[in-house]
């Protein structure tokens, strides 16, 4: 599909309207952006949380306060989300009560951490899914009656990750 685009591009076949829409589309994937409108006929919304991105935008942001060259702020954004992702399995490996060292090598494992350690929405969703099925193996194996708190924990981290991915809206149904 969007190779003929490129085509058309490279050959100067597209004026740059159509052009623009097609970058900002491209970019869409890697910036956080809440809603662009193009004020075209054939206008489109482009729609992305951004609260997936907040981690290593904070690390940017603390980079740009002071005063960092390109490749150092590069590197603590991805450090922020690494970071993030180091405490949230720390979380979940205190609060799992079975399944642990199961838990700890699918966090250690070489995919987990690259994402971990990258500017991608996976390590969000990593991070808070080692979380969420810690909060159920507890509320599983756990004799006292289940409780209010651990509800609204559970609904809170599923409810982070179902609109990064729409596909784990079932896990608001659970």
């Amino acid at each position: 599909g969007h190779t003929n685009y490129y085509h058309k591009i490279a050959n100067g076949w597209i004026n740059s309207h159509i052009c623009f829409q097609l970058i900002v589309y491209k970019l869409s994937n890697y910036i956080p952006i809440c809603h662009i409108y193009f004020p075209c006929s054939s206008s489109f919304r482009l729609y992305s949380h951004f609260f997936p991105y907040l981690v290593p935008a904070l690390g940017v942001v603390l980079a740009r306060m002071f005063h960092f060259n390109f490749i150092q702020l590069f590197y603590l954004g991805r450090f922020c989300n690494l970071l993030f992702y180091i405490v949230c399995v720390y979380w979940a490996l205190k609060i799992a009560p079975r399944f642990k060292l199961l838990l700890f090598m699918v966090a250690l494992s070489p995919m987990s951490l690259h994402q971990a350690a990258s500017y991608s929405y996976d390590c969000f969703i990593n991070a808070l899914s080692f979380l969420l099925i810690a909060l159920i193996l507890r509320s599983i194996y756990r004799e006292e009656p289940f409780h209010r708190n651990e509800f609204i924990a559970l609904l809170i981290a599923s409810a982070l990750m179902c609109p990064v991915k729409i596909v784990y809206i079932t896990l608001l149904f659970m």
